[in-house]
């Protein structure tokens, strides 16, 4: 009935990362993701159910991208 699906984390990188690259705990990694930020941000303020980060991170990220672009 529940089911634990929490994004804890987000990451900025800088340059490409194959995700089939990684190495997860998987213990306490399922697996990991690419999401669009923007997409995910709209979908963060109106539906809980698909993603459980806080609209105050993904803020701070979006906020770091504006500020940084290359």
């Amino acid at each position: 009935m529940f089911r634990d699906e929490e994004i804890a984390f987000v990451y900025i990188y800088k340059e490409p990362v194959n995700i089939d690259e990684l190495t997860l705990q998987k213990e306490e990694v399922e697996s990991a993701e690419w999401f669009d930020l923007e997409e995910t941000y709209r979908e963060c303020q109106h539906h809980r159910d698909k993603f459980c980060v806080s609209t105050g991170g993904l803020e701070v990220v979006r906020k770091y991208l504006r500020e940084n672009k290359s």
